[in-house]
């Protein structure tokens, strides 16, 4: 809306008129007009109000005390004071040359911030509403965060490096990222379900059913991207048999597109495709993974020649351990809703996971003695925490739901329950080899124990899992060790939250 048309109206409102942007010249004329017309009433205001017989009413200034100033310098200052006053008051603007003054500069400010973008989410590929940010700073302030937060920007980091820019890189991706924070918010408030996730999930996958219909994107990276988080996400809040038909859709488009190896122009999707090929359960507590894709030379010297990066082994190790740590989160929550004490039944086993944690307690009395942590893992460092991974996973069978028969795969770890019984009964036969030594307990556990008995561990992927661990630091294997054995050792408290 336009400036008055009529300055002379002896009632002071002028008439208004509606304009467009339809034609910039004129508008810009038009503005010039009213800004001098303007300009022109406030002077003739000015001089009528001089005029009449009303003094002019000068602005309040605060009165200037000068008690405080000696007297040899009262005589001075009164004399600079007069003179000052007559020449500072001709020296201040006009309140036309201020409003002026005013004008131009927001005027240039405005100009200069009218190219960029003040929201620094308004480059994400959809429109946010409250519950975008709601999630998103769910997702920013506990997933993101937590991952190895405290290292410099220079060291690579599984967030900001690789889920980050993928996330963040399509509509389809960071649906099923909002969808993931959803669920987790959920989770850590007692509910199993969120409606809101599951909105989230189906409005990726719709995004997901268009672009397998467009040749141009269905083998796009951002369908990559969409589906790898997809499987993410069905890994820790879905089904076992949803996360299995989009395994299989991957390897589909692995297959299309010519393997991992196509996707070397994507550094990330490298990484995150190679590590999926390794899956085959939803969990690392599964012994019928491949771990040994992290551990072969020759794997790990085809992944650094397809993403041209020498530290690739060890930024997929990284991307692992992230892994790791998400599944012990879902083992941990599921403990303290099921609230059953399990290993109650099992006494010897129960004396097991006490000698460890004292073991870890005193190891930790040492280091605190010595000042620092060691950086390599000593043998016996190496013998504990194999043990407490054993137990984990065995117990792990016990309490989590079991896998729907519906897929079977060859050589999948089912669960058991006879496998705590048949582990009980074996400690207690041996009893006076572990009872006082981690060591014995070692032995026991990989050497007397028979791997073929149904649900026990896999002796080779258990000891290949604490090979990769070896390039954690001391506290961060102390930090598996204390949650992998508090969620058994006692499950009437709550499990301390493992944050990678």
């Amino acid at each position: 809306m336009s400036a008055p048309v009529n300055s002379q109206s002896t009632t002071g409102a002028g008439d208004f008129q509606f304009i467009t942007e339809s034609n910039s010249r004129e508008l810009r004329s038009h503005a010039m007009k009213s800004h001098w017309r303007m300009r022109k009433q406030r002077a003739s205001g000015r001089r009528s109000a001089g005029s009449g017989s009303q003094p002019r009413l000068q602005p309040l200034r605060p009165r200037v005390h000068h008690s405080h100033v000696p007297a040899i310098h009262q005589a001075n200052r009164a004399s600079d004071t007069k003179s000052s006053t007559l020449t500072s008051y001709d020296q201040l603007p006009s309140m036309g040359d201020l409003t002026r003054a005013t004008s131009e500069a927001l005027c240039s400010a405005m100009g200069t911030l009218s190219g960029g973008r003040l929201d620094p989410f308004d480059s994400l590929p959809v429109r946010l509403a409250s519950v975008h940010h709601r999630l998103l700073y769910h997702w920013l302030s506990t997933s993101a965060t937590t991952t190895l937060s405290h290292l410099p920007a220079s060291i690579f980091n599984t967030a900001r490096d690789v889920w980050l820019p993928l996330d963040l890189s399509n509509a389809a991706s960071f649906n099923i990222c909002m969808a993931h924070a959803a669920a987790h918010l959920a989770r850590i408030h007692g509910r199993r379900c969120s409606t809101i996730a599951l909105r989230f999930k189906v409005e990726a996958m719709r995004i997901i059913s268009e672009w397998i219909q467009n040749e141009a994107k269905a083998l796009s990276d951002d369908m990559f991207a969409a589906v790898l988080r997809l499987l993410t996400y069905e890994r820790q809040w879905g089904t076992e048999s949803d996360w299995q038909v989009h395994r299989h859709g991957l390897r589909q488009m692995l297959g299309a597109r010519g393997g991992v190896e196509a996707l070397a122009s994507n550094g990330r999707l490298a990484l995150v495709a190679f590590l999926t090929t390794l899956v085959v359960r939803q969990t690392w507590f599964d012994c019928s993974n491949h771990i040994s894709g992290l551990l072969a030379p020759q794997s790990l010297y085809t992944l650094s020649l397809i993403t041209g990066d020498e530290s690739a082994a060890t930024r997929l190790r990284c991307l692992w351990f992230l892994s790791l740590s998400q599944d012990m989160e879902h083992f941990v929550l599921h403990s303290m809703e099921t609230k059953s004490n399990i290993l109650a039944n099992y006494p010897h086993l129960q004396d097991a996971l006490l000698l460890l944690l004292v073991d870890i307690e005193e190891d930790e009395i040492n280091v605190k003695a010595d000042g620092h942590h060691g950086a390599d893992m000593s043998d016996g460092d190496f013998r504990r925490l194999a043990c407490v991974f054993f137990i984990a996973i065995l117990y792990r069978s016990s309490i989590m739901p079991p896998l729907e028969a519906s897929s079977p795969i060859q050589g999948s770890y089912i669960t058991c329950p006879s496998a705590l019984f048949a582990l009980n009964a074996h400690l207690s036969e041996y009893c006076d080899t572990w009872r006082w030594d981690v060591e014995g307990l070692y032995i026991t556990l990989f050497t007397g124990f028979s791997s073929a008995d149904d649900g026990i561990p896999d002796r080779d992927y258990v000891l290949g899992m604490i090979s990769i661990l070896r390039s954690l630091t001391c506290a961060a294997r102390h930090g598996i060790e204390s949650c992998l054995l508090h969620i058994g050792a006692d499950n009437k408290a709550d499990p301390p939250l493992y944050k990678s």
